[in-house]
């Protein structure tokens, strides 16, 4: 074993020397067969040869820094919705909620560039991109839609608050409603003049059931997006920019289109 250990030391400080000195390495074996390198010539007795150095290619230059001036890494959209079950009513189920929550997310990631992931069943908790509960409110039971008391109010929704719904309502609205607040948490604002948009009151019936964002909707998430997350996202050259000045419908409005004048 020490002669093991002795021939590679020897190699590498012979090999050093002689690289650092330009000298010739002698490789030695002496009478009982053992075997040596050394910069100097071998003690008589010995078998000596001349050992061949030759220089190692130089390493290829590292890339100058001003290659990668400017360059920033894509960021990445991504929000993770959890579900509280707690005061979840007749009529629904902690499974039915969930696969509804999924489609919902589903038809938003198709056409925009956000990672809409569910995590599971998790207590509610103040809104984060990591963690954005829905959950069920009581008190809307109780609350009309502050712009129109004919109107109550189905579910809201942020990314700080979550999305809250109301405990008692048609269950074959569920994924609308869901859609509907999902685009507020992706940042979508109410969007009554495009009668097709999931963002306005005024859907017909038709377009409710479906339940899906149409081109509109998709332009608005993928430039909320880049606003929010900074996503790499051109509009297409024949998007349609709003009007300079015009104020979009208010919620007043469009629930009076809906339902009527209010009577003084």
């Amino acid at each position: 074993m020490a002669d093991f250990l002795r021939v590679p030391i020897a190699l590498c400080a012979a090999l050093w020397l002689a690289c650092a000195q330009a000298q010739p390495v002698y490789r030695c074996v002496d009478a009982a067969g053992r075997t040596s390198y050394q910069s100097e010539p071998c003690a008589g007795g010995g078998r000596q040869s001349e050992v061949k150095i030759e220089a190692a290619p130089p390493a290829p230059a590292a890339p100058p820094r001003s290659m990668w001036t400017g360059y920033t890494p894509p960021k990445h959209a991504a929000i993770t919705f959890y579900y509280d079950p707690k005061e979840e009513p007749v009529g629904f189920s902690s499974a039915q909620m969930e696969s509804i929550i999924r489609t919902a997310a589903a038809r938003w990631a198709a056409g925009c560039q956000v990672e809409l992931r569910y995590g599971g069943k998790a207590p509610r908790r103040p809104g984060s991109p990591e963690h954005v509960s829905i959950y069920w409110e009581p008190e809307f039971m109780y609350k009309a839609h502050p712009s129109d008391p004919r109107a109550f109010m189905a579910g809201v929704g942020s990314m700080s608050n979550g999305i809250g719904l109301r405990p008692r309502f048609r269950e074959t609205n569920m994924l609308s409603v869901m859609v509907h607040e999902m685009g507020h948490v992706l940042g979508l604002p109410h969007n009554h003049e495009d009668t097709q948009s999931v963002m306005s009151y005024l859907r017909d019936e038709a377009t409710r059931s479906r339940a899906e964002p149409n081109a509109n909707d998709l332009l608005a998430c993928n430039l909320s997006m880049k606003k929010l997350f900074g996503i790499d996202f051109q509009p297409p050259a024949d998007a349609q920019p709003p009007e300079p000045g015009r104020k979009p419908m208010t919620d007043k409005e469009a629930l009076e289109r809906k339902y009527g004048p209010r009577k003084p």
